[in-house]
């Protein structure tokens, strides 16, 4: 994520421990990353575009902190209002 950059979820550390090598502080979800991860979750599977769920929360903490989510992942493009930038 940027928009502050040097910052990662804790569930991106998860799957890239060495996230943390290059410096990076760790993001904590909170109650209301969750209750949007919920909602948007709920939106993307009306409109039949599901995304992962660990994807959701990730995505709920760049839009709840009005951050610039830098990912591979294509799909994110799916859920309004996020910022993203997609890299190789």
């Amino acid at each position: 994520m940027t928009g502050m950059k040097g910052l990662t979820t804790i569930f991106s550390l998860v799957e890239f421990p060495r996230a943390l090598e290059n410096g990076n502080s760790v993001i904590w979800p909170e109650r209301r990353d969750y209750i949007k991860a919920i909602w948007l979750g709920e939106y993307l599977y009306d409109i039949g575009k599901p995304i992962q769920g660990i994807d959701l929360l990730i995505a709920s903490i760049a839009l709840n902190r009005n951050l610039i989510l830098v990912t591979k992942d294509k799909h994110f493009e799916r859920i309004p209002g996020l910022k993203f930038e997609l890299i190789e």
